[in-house]
């Protein structure tokens, strides 16, 4: 059985595949940790205050002690609009308040039990609600869209270990010194092996047939941008936003100009698969860090299937070849033409883009609802609430996702 503790929880969300599991035996003892779909959970030790929800499509599962679990009765509250509540600022400042302790701060079940929550009209509550519950339903979409992208990547590319920083040198496979480079590393049996291994598959093409690699540099001469550094890779869903910043305060390494659906490729320690599709506002210019090459594809949705493609062991293997430096590993320069990647094949075009167009996207629209939800219980709590708009896009996501309408 899954065993959920405070690593596995996220803005409103539960990563249930990221968790620990224990034997049924285990859970039957702990029948008081026991939480089913729809449980709202809330820390009360070391991270006191975060909260998530249990996703609908979850079996039942058990969590540690150091998480509240709170059911609620649908007929006087909604679950997700009181999670989104909780982590309102007002929500997180009332549980700070409440917790005790001079090291480490904990918050008690009796103190759970006396939080203030706002009474919110029944159909502004379901309004709110339906943002997480449609962030939690495109989250489990996504989900699904890399699993059915990795088995077709597992069916076209040769399976490959996970890349590690070192290699040993066992000849297991020899061939002969390449002239690009005459280096141990570059030659180690294990490239070689899996050159081998490339030339055997079908339907592979060279990198450069779908991508290049932007030359346009950022003039320095915008008042503000949206600056990408490798740190600040989303690395779970393959996506980056980058951090405002004033243009006149911004580093040196920022120097390379993107667009948004361009994808970053860290060229320092691939092996660690850095590598992300970029979202942005449009407000602003998007300057990426010089750690990074940036690849430009035909459209977004194609450039979204390939920043999946990238991160396969196979192709992984093939970016850090071009490594050099031992305690620092970079690539100088990225050959394109000689990254071997699969073609998308004829008559899968629009079920892999679609695929690969909510793997990424699907996680950008779902933080934006969750943010929006607990925005609205804040703004309600002010009482700058627009509620006839709140109504409305309740009304419109219900519509789209078949949730009941407020």
């Amino acid at each position: 059985m899954p065993f959920i503790t405070v690593s596995e929880m996220g803005t409103l969300t539960v990563d249930i595949s990221a968790a620990r599991h224990i034997d049924t035996t285990s859970h039957s003892l702990l029948a008081k940790s026991k939480c089913s779909p729809g449980t709202v959970l809330l820390s009360m030790a070391g991270t006191v205050g975060k909260v998530a929800v249990i996703p609908s499509g979850a079996l039942e599962c058990n969590s540690n002690q150091d998480l509240a679990k709170i059911v609620i009765n649908p007929d006087l509250a909604d679950a997700h609009c009181l999670a989104a509540y909780l982590a309102t600022s007002v929500g997180q400042a009332a549980c700070f308040r409440e917790a005790a302790g001079a090291i480490q701060k904990h918050l008690y079940l009796y103190n759970i039990e006396s939080l203030p929550i706002p009474d919110i009209p029944q159909p502004i509550r379901l309004a709110i609600g339906n943002k997480v519950r449609v962030a939690e339903r495109l989250r489990e979409e996504a989900a699904s869209s890399r699993r059915t992208l990795h088995t077709w990547l597992n069916s076209t590319l040769p399976e490959w270990e996970p890349p590690s920083e070192q290699m040993s040198v066992k000849p297991t496979f020899c061939c002969n010194f390449h002239s690009d480079r005459l280096d141990a590393w570059f030659n180690h049996p294990r490239f070689q092996e899996l050159e081998h291994c490339l030339s055997d598959c079908e339907n592979l093409i060279a990198l450069s047939d779908v991508a290049s690699s932007t030359e346009e540099r950022w003039s320095r001469a915008s008042s503000e941008i949206e600056y990408i550094e490798i740190g600040e890779f989303d690395l779970s869903h393959g996506i980056v936003y980058g951090t405002i910043l004033k243009g006149d305060v911004a580093p040196s390494r920022a120097q390379i100009l993107a667009h948004r659906g361009d994808v970053a490729v860290s060229l320092v320690r691939p092996n660690r698969k850095n590598i992300a599709f970029i979202q942005g506002s449009g407000i602003r210019p998007i300057v990426v860090t010089s750690g990074c090459s940036v690849l430009r594809f035909a459209n977004p949705e194609t450039a979204a299937l390939y920043s999946v493609i990238l991160r396969h062991n196979a192709v992984t293997y093939q970016l850090m070849r071009w490594n050099t430096g031992t305690s620092y590993p970079a690539i100088e320069q990225l050959r394109l033409d000689r990254i071997f990647v699969p073609a998308i094949p004829e008559g899968q075009q629009e079920r892999l883009l679609a695929a690969a167009t909510k793997a990424v996207t699907g996680q950008e629209r779902a933080g934006v609802l969750v943010a929006a939800a607990i925005a609205d219980v804040e703004h309600l709590i002010e009482g700058k609430l627009d509620e006839a708009a709140c109504l409305e896009e309740g009304c419109q996501l219900a519509e789209e996702f078949g949730f009941e309408k407020p």
